[in-house]
């Protein structure tokens, strides 16, 4: 109740505000989504399980029940405004994942007038703890949206290993205290002893989050602090490792992992980023053992279903990058199978994509999976073909081989694409001649 009458206050939210329950009921987001309603009087839309992770049917229930405010992960609201305009919006919150410094200029453009925050904070502090609203322009020097200011009724520290206050500028790990601090972890007394301590008689929850304070007041968050791996006998935080990668001004996000026993990191950096200038960058801040030997680039981060960094997915594309894979290509069998792995290896760049290709590895991710199916449709005249597929099946055949069986008409999804492949096939003056 801190955090969700902190908000309510903060931004006005009342009677007349909807908000869009698009956070599955088992990921703490949708809190927010619920309870920041009922208790300002306001109403919930809540889509159908079918609708869940399908960006087109999002846009459709936001203009339809001129649903207000928004409060989701970043993936969610760049998927919702990349499917169209918003414009019945007033306030976006976002929280559970990096905020792109992009976001709030996407938001201007496709919602004018909408208010922008990002909130920072952990499930056992009450899910949100910190805020930082965007008006204007992004400070040159951001290379996310910052956690910000806490909330009220929250405090926050950043502190060394033995616990003491950091100086601005140094990272530390996150302590947060205040009304939304949890009791403890249910029948782990070991656990909660670790994570929850007492400190001249405040009590605080250790976050495992690297950040930092800004001479103004506002707190960075710079990473995990417990993603800590070991390379021939040295231990690495991931963390440092990615904050070192951010460092350079073309990488948007990063992401440090293992890869067959190797350091390997992926970023978030535009089509031709230079790799080389990007690691040099990297050699500049951290020791030889901290310098990733793999380095992948990717338009945007694979996410899992709640929004969050898929490391998995991101681990096979790194072994796919550095030759480790051993799936063989295997040619589209199926006229349907045909058409989306031309649309899909049109939406990531390849020449071209086998049957048993996994989407997520190869560079995926939930907005470029929206985009893949957004073209199926149009290609087989179809709004039919539910986007969760692709995140359950995740390779053409099985991706194709699940749409035949939802179909309605059975054999129409195939009809359509041998259709359409015979259609592409023609010259000008075939297809002139056919249609005459």
């Amino acid at each position: 109740m801190n955090t969700i009458g902190d908000l309510v206050e903060r931004f006005a939210i009342g009677r007349d505000d909807v908000t869009f329950a698009v956070s599955a009921l088992d990921f703490d987001l949708s809190v927010f989504d619920l309870f920041a309603a009922w208790h300002a009087g306001g109403a919930v839309v809540v889509p159908d399980e079918d609708e869940r992770r399908d960006a087109a049917r999002w846009s459709e229930l936001v203009r339809r029940w001129s649903v207000t405010v928004l409060n989701c992960v970043p993936s969610v609201l760049e998927m919702l405004l990349r499917a169209g305009r918003a414009e019945s919006l007033r306030l976006v919150l976002l929280g559970g994942d990096w905020v792109g410094t992009h976001l709030p200029g996407l938001v201007r453009e496709r919602a004018p007038g909408c208010r922008f925050a990002a909130l920072g904070g952990t499930t056992e502090t009450a899910i949100h703890s910190t805020v930082q609203e965007v008006a204007g322009d992004v400070p040159p020097d951001w290379h996310a949206v910052p956690y910000g200011v806490p909330l009220r009724g929250v405090a926050c520290r950043v502190v060394d290993e033995r616990g003491r206050d950091r100086p601005d500028w140094a990272t530390g790990e996150l302590w947060i205290g205040g009304a939304g601090v949890a009791d403890g972890y249910v029948g782990d007394p070991a656990r909660t002893a670790d994570r929850f301590v007492l400190r001249e008689g405040t009590r605080w929850y250790r976050t495992g989050d690297l950040a930092r304070y800004r001479p103004d007041g506002t707190i960075e968050f710079l990473g995990r602090r417990d993603h800590q791996v070991k390379v021939r006998g040295f231990r690495i935080e991931l963390g440092e490792v990615e904050a070192a990668l951010r460092g350079h001004p073309a990488v948007e996000r990063a992401v440090a992992l293992l890869a067959g026993g190797r350091l390997a990191a992926a970023v978030a950096a535009p089509a031709g980023t230079d790799r080389d200038a990007v690691l040099a960058r990297v050699r500049d801040l951290l020791p030889p053992h901290m310098v990733p030997e793999l380095l992948v680039r990717v338009d945007e981060l694979p996410l899992t279903a709640n929004g969050k960094v898929d490391r998995k997915a991101l681990a096979a594309l790194a072994a796919a990058e550095a030759g480790e894979a051993t799936a063989s290509y295997a040619e589209p069998a199926t006229s349907l199978e045909k058409v989306l792995a031309r649309i899909v290896a049109e939406v990531l760049g390849r020449e071209r994509v086998g049957a048993d290709a996994d989407f997520f590895a190869l560079g995926g991710d939930s907005v470029l999976a929206t985009t893949v199916l957004a073209r199926l449709r149009e290609a087989l005249d179809t709004t039919a073909l539910p986007v969760r597929v692709l995140f359950a099946e995740r390779t053409v055949a099985r991706i194709c081989r699940r749409f035949t069986e939802l179909e309605e008409t059975p054999g129409r999804l195939e009809s359509v694409a041998a259709i359409r492949l015979e259609v592409e096939a023609m010259t000008e003056e075939e297809l002139t001649a056919r249609l005459g």
